[in-house]
């Protein structure tokens, strides 16, 4: 109403992330709240924006089409020297490549995000969590936990939310294998990012993994439907 449009395209944002969070496949306001910021030169929000709707990609559509996203912000961030911003999309493009079985990016992006200066602590962390991605797809559920657990598990005591689907992955890895299993589950229930849709499906899933290990196999199929329904509405 009265023309403060950085404030219109801080608030876009918030209330954007706040849709992506609750597991909004669509986001209509981080929509709008990145053709605002171009619109207006407000391109930190716009990074951020694209950096959330790669996140989202990568839950909803899969890897492949989340990477010309990460790779457009990441680029935005790099001509702006917002580095710290530019490492979590080189991140999140490499995650995407691991995913996709394509390891020798994946690995190349993780280095130029933790080469960048002011690299945030979700750099390191995705020295081995990615890897472990890789494990993951060649079906060695072994390796994919050990690594996962080794890059999330300093993460969850530093508040970190970015990429927030990959907690889910770490509790569920480690309740399949059998690894700490149960203290897993408990530390993602009173954690923040349980609140995300395909944290919950994953949470969900690791129930009915222990419901079927004690013999409980109609809450095991019960709790198994409902992680399926909770995706499908992602």
């Amino acid at each position: 109403e009265y023309g403060l449009a950085p404030w219109r395209v801080e608030a876009l944002f918030l209330l954007g992330s706040a849709e992506v969070s609750a597991g909004d496949p669509v986001a209509p306001t981080l929509a709008a709240a990145v053709e605002l910021g171009v619109r207006t030169g407000a391109l930190v929000q716009v990074v951020q924006a694209d950096i959330l709707g790669t996140e989202q990609m990568i839950t909803t559509e899969g890897p492949r089409a989340a990477v010309p996203t990460a790779r457009r912000a990441a680029e935005r961030a790099g001509r702006l020297r917002l580095t710290a911003l530019q490492a979590m999309a080189e991140l999140l493009a490499a995650s995407a490549a691991a995913l996709d079985g394509d390891a020798a990016t994946a690995t190349a992006l993780v280095e130029a995000a933790v080469s960048r200066p002011h690299a945030p602590v979700e750099a390191q962390a995705a020295r081995l969590t990615v890897p472990g991605l890789c494990r993951l797809t060649a079906h060695d559920l072994v390796a994919a936990n050990a690594a996962v657990d080794a890059g999330m598990s300093p993460l969850l005591r530093h508040g970190s939310a970015a990429p927030t689907a990959y907690f889910g992955l770490w509790m569920l890895l480690r309740t399949v294998v059998g690894d700490r299993d149960a203290a897993a589950r408990e530390e993602l229930r009173g954690h923040p990012t349980v609140q995300s849709g395909p944290n919950a499906a994953a949470l969900t899933y690791a129930d009915a993994v222990a419901a079927g290990r004690a013999g409980d196999r109609e809450e095991a199929v019960s709790r198994f439907a409902a992680a399926d329904a909770g995706l499908a509405q992602l």
